[in-house]
């Protein structure tokens, strides 16, 4: 059993990258490029982090069917997800200012990480856990 969660693990970092360049780039993108403000921009850039997670996570890490019941827990996970993120990220939006490069790296490295725990557990324990190809949690 631990040598599954091990291996999901690492796929679920793997895919989490990806996802995180994509979260950063739109948001960089939106903030830089075009002066979205940097709540919404991380908001938007988190969204579509999420429809691609939930793809390659429910395929390639968790071999589940893709069903209408799990993508409705995936949407309630990641806006629980998204409300901690953002939060993380608003927190440090009013305490420091984004005029250090460092500052919005811990920033967004922050808001990263908690996302990651929460989506990691919730997808393992309840998102994917009743439909997955091989129940090794059960």
């Amino acid at each position: 059993m631990k040598t599954n969660v091990l291996s999901e693990l690492k796929k679920f970092l793997a895919v989490g990258v990806i996802a995180v360049f994509l979260d950063w780039g739109i948001y960089l993108a939106l903030a830089i490029f075009f002066g979205v403000g940097a709540v919404i921009s991380k908001s938007l850039s988190y969204l579509i982090g999420t429809l691609f997670a939930f793809v390659a996570n429910g395929r390639l890490v968790f071999q589940s069917h893709l069903t209408p019941v799990n993508f409705f827990k995936h949407l309630l996970l990641y806006t629980f997800s998204l409300l901690a993120n953002t939060l993380f990220f608003a927190f440090w939006e009013s305490n420091f200012s984004f005029d250090s490069a460092m500052i919005l790296g811990v920033a967004l490295l922050t808001a990263t990480l908690v996302s990651t725990v929460i989506n990691f557990a919730g997808m393992c324990f309840w998102v994917f856990k009743n439909n997955r190809s091989t129940h090794v949690y059960s």
